[in-house]
């Protein structure tokens, strides 16, 4: 039998590249053929996903400064002309030692724009998600030139705590190589900047942000918004996708006018997923959470709509399922879930313990794999 093994980021605990690894060993054990093809939907894991697909990619590894200020050394991916950066290798929360979003800067992403631009490419894709940073994409453009001036017209201090005595935007040393160039920011995040589904109220949280922070973080990102829409005449409040990567989707279109691109649909089609779903017997993805928004475009749903149209019958694997009704996903061809979490002692040993647990699952599984087609 073909297995096509293609998991996402079990986020905090397993790349979608180490995944896909212990799955696959169980699978060739039984004496499977298997398709290794890790996902991602834009963020955490879009690098190792991405780059097998380009035979004549290269990694190059360049310094840059962390949210905090810290030199870090992190990946950037070129092909054919362009560039790959993935936000979570410069400011993402699986790197983390603390999480502080109110002064936590997306300025290291600017720095591997920078980097990128010097190598002469004239595409940019940004691969958006899983960072601690919250500040609307201030610190990036701040990297690349543009100044954020108080009624003073001294410069705001680095994160999004400041934000709200931002009175000027100075776009003249924005660096001009950028116009030469076309960026595009990919998500799966469809949250806005503001409001009640805004980048603070739904991802703040998960970031570090306690209630009063929050307030804080969406004050500062109206007044931003407002700001940007008077003097650069872009509206970055509501558009979908500007929430996400905490708001960084918003700086490169007010800046670098980004095209926002679905990133599980755009990394899929690069990695050729649906001829290798067409060649499979059978289709295994997973993540860590299942929840509502895996239904709302991330990579293992956009898998599990194409299987279905191929009538390929599809097992997922994921740490914790919140799906009241998991019935309904059979309708897109989904015959068995198998949360780690049922044969772990509880989630947290569910999460610490998840290679471990995973491994145990797909050898569950794949043993009665055949019963499932």
């Amino acid at each position: 039998m073909k297995i096509l093994i293609a998991p996402n980021e079990f986020k905090g605990t397993l790349t979608s590249n180490e995944a896909c690894k212990i799955i696959a060993k169980e699978a060739k054990k039984i004496g499977h053929e298997v398709i290794e093809m890790p996902i991602s939907d834009g963020g955490d894991g879009f690098l190792n996903a991405i780059k097998v697909a380009f035979s004549d990619g290269k990694i190059h590894n360049i310094k840059v400064k962390n949210p905090y200020f810290k030199d870090v050394s992190v990946r950037i991916l070129t092909s054919n002309n362009s560039a790959y950066i993935e936000t979570a290798e410069i400011c993402g929360l699986r790197k983390a030692k603390k999480l502080s979003p109110l002064i936590a800067s997306s300025y290291g992403v600017g720095e591997a724009i920078k980097k990128a631009l010097d190598m002469g490419v004239k595409k940019i894709y940004i691969g958006l998600g899983g960072v601690i940073t919250n500040d609307g994409g201030v610190g990036l453009a701040n990297a690349l030139g543009v100044k954020f001036l108080n009624k003073k017209k001294r410069e705001l201090k680095p994160g999004v705590r400041d934000l709200k005595n931002l009175f000027k935007i100075d776009v003249s040393g924005l660096d001009k190589r950028v116009k030469g160039v076309k960026f595009y920011a990919l998500s799966d995040v469809r949250n806005p900047l503001l409001g009640k589904t805004g980048s603070a109220v739904i991802y703040g949280p998960q970031k570090g942000a306690k209630p009063a922070d929050i307030k804080i973080i969406a004050s500062g990102l109206l007044r931003y918004s407002r700001i940007v829409e008077k003097q650069l005449g872009k509206e970055i409040g509501y558009f979908n996708g500007a929430g996400a990567a905490g708001g960084i989707c918003a700086g490169l279109f007010a800046f670098l006018d980004a095209e926002v691109l679905p990133g599980a649909e755009h990394v899929l089609d690069v990695l050729g997923a649906e001829q290798k779903i067409k060649e499979s017997d059978i289709v295994i993805s997973g993540e860590g959470k299942m929840d509502r928004q895996t239904c709302f475009g991330k990579a293992p749903y956009i898998m599990f709509k194409t299987a279905g149209k191929y009538k390929k019958s599809i097992v997922f694997f994921c740490g914790q399922m919140t799906i009241k009704n998991p019935k309904a996903l059979a309708k897109v061809g989904i015959k068995e879930i198998f949360a780690l979490e049922k044969i772990a002692k509880n989630q947290k040993d569910s999460q610490k313990n998840a290679a471990d647990y995973l491994k145990q699952a797909a050898y569950i599984v794949i043993k009665h794999i055949e019963e499932l087609l």
